[in-house]
């Protein structure tokens, strides 16, 4: 057997795994660690993986040891995950129980489901980390601490996490997975290894998703696309109810060019107040950027296929191109990222619909009035 199996599961991340099974071998491996790169290209699989590695009962991360088998299903009494919620939710098995049940599943390994981003990680989710750090572990091992999303931490939180780090007892091991690096204070940083992560190749990508669903190579290239890389995205994608919301999202792109102004909008308000689910009105919106993104590129890109998202829709790209001028597809794009950041500080419907009319209609060519 490998002397550290647990990294051979691990894909597209060759020289991160390499690195830590360096360390390994040669003891020293840095207490902190922050592993940071693009989202869904495995920081937290390898981050469980080194878990798995440094309290499995054989050293290799074996996969099948007891000890093994708990840290693969987030029980294991000496890992510990921190994440962005309430803070109440640490004492809580119901709430706290329900997210690490959520990471079991294949799909959400890579990251998702997504949390609410008005959420942080408290100072007293790190109060609770230097509690756990100073007991004695379990089985005598060590004590892994995972902190996903770590830039999701206050000034404060990081203050009172810098005093663990510069304190930390010999048998703790923190794991700080983020995609914004620089959202750390430097003091932070400097008293951590960074740990670089790449982003994965189709190629990698398709692999790993052909693990978690049976899809052919053309499927799985279009889901790549279509998801922007993200694993649970291109499960939903493939029932019929992501389908139509692709669908609906163009159709809505291209009636907002036609009608009496302040209809279309009336109406979506209403579409999406009625769902009481702030989430289909992002999904909307994230369909509509990917239309509009697809119209951004050239022809002879699109009937290539060269990262187009709706690559199975070349003619309703062409459509969308046909109304709307390049600088002005910029424009609406940027504009509607800042309606998305706007619905989730709970702006009202009417007026994030309101103003998404009004931006279709001012930059399509001779909207219909």
């Amino acid at each position: 057997m490998n002397k550290h199996a647990a990294f051979e599961r691990i894909v597209g991340q060759e020289w991160a795994c390499a690195y830590l099974s360096g360390a390994l071998q040669n003891n020293r491996l840095p207490q902190t660690m922050i592993f940071h790169g693009p989202p869904y290209v495995g920081k937290e699989s390898t981050a469980l993986a080194l878990a798995s590695i440094l309290l499995c009962e054989t050293k290799s991360g074996c996969g099948s040891c007891t000890s093994c088998l708990q840290v693969l299903s987030y029980q294991h009494p000496d890992l510990h995950y921190i994440f962005p919620c309430p803070a109440s939710w640490y004492n809580s098995k119901d709430e706290y129980g329900a997210v690490l049940a959520s990471r079991t599943r294949d799909e959400n390994r890579f990251g998702e489901p997504i949390e609410d981003p008005n959420h942080i990680i408290s100072i007293e989710a790190i109060r609770w980390m230097t509690k756990a750090a100073n007991r004695s572990s379990f089985g005598g091992r060590a004590k892994v601490f995972i902190v996903r999303n770590a830039d999701r931490m206050r000034d404060e939180g990081q203050n009172a996490l810098l005093k663990l780090l510069e304190e930390a007892p010999d048998d703790t091991y923190i794991v700080l997975c983020t995609t914004q690096p620089r959202r750390l204070l430097a003091t932070v940083r400097s008293r951590s290894h960074s740990v670089r992560f790449s982003l994965l190749s189709e190629a990698d990508w398709i692999d790993i998703f052909k693990t978690i669903c049976s899809v052919d190579e053309k499927t799985g290239s279009l889901l790549h696309r279509l998801s922007g890389g993200s694993f649970s995205r291109a499960m939903e994608m493939q029932n019929e109810e992501s389908q139509e919301a692709r669908t609906e999202a163009f159709n809505a792109l291209i009636a907002a060019s036609t009608g009496k102004p302040g209809v279309w909008s009336l109406f979506m308000a209403r579409k999406f107040r009625d769902t009481r689910n702030r989430g289909s009105f992002d999904r909307f919106l994230d369909n509509l950027i990917l239309w509009l993104r697809d119209a951004l590129i050239p022809v002879e890109g699109r009937r290539r296929s060269g990262g187009v998202f709706n690559c199975d829709r070349l003619i309703d790209i062409e459509r969308i191109s046909s109304v709307m001028r390049r600088e002005d597809l910029v424009t609406v794009i940027a504009e509607v990222e800042k309606l998305r950041q706007a619905t989730r500080l709970n702006i009202d419907f009417w007026l994030c619909c309101y103003r998404l009319e009004r931006v279709l209609r001012s930059h399509m060519e001779n909207p219909q009035e």
